[in-house]
């Protein structure tokens, strides 16, 4: 179990960082806080339960990965009350860049071994 975790834990936080900085950028003045812990929120909750869809479950990447754009458009519109053009943009484009950035991570480590 404790390994388990320990090989997860870097994808968490690689996740959290990129769609955070993400948030960051798109929300802007009093409301990038919140933005920001519900960036954290929404990807505790969507994140593990992707894994474990397509790592133990066996599910394809491509429509996990929809159904968790979907999902954390959903959220944001409904925690930070953006339009839905807003929320569309911001769960598309961070989800675009933690899942780019975890695919040449995932090839950079494979040439390593």
């Amino acid at each position: 179990m404790l390994s388990v975790l320990l090989e997860y834990t870097p994808w968490l936080a690689l996740t959290l960082a990129l769609e955070g900085a993400v948030v960051a950028l798109l929300i802007r003045g009093e409301g990038r806080r919140r933005a920001l812990q519900a960036c954290i929120a929404i990807n505790l909750l969507t994140h593990p339960i992707a894994t474990l869809a397509v790592l133990e479950a066996g599910l394809n990447v491509v429509p996990v990965e929809l159904v968790v754009i979907a999902v954390e458009v959903v959220l944001y519109r409904q925690i930070l009350g953006l339009s839905t053009k807003r929320a569309i943009t911001l769960g598309v484009l961070a989800n675009l860049v933690s899942w780019g950035a975890g695919v040449a991570a995932s090839l950079v480590l494979e040439t390593w071994h």
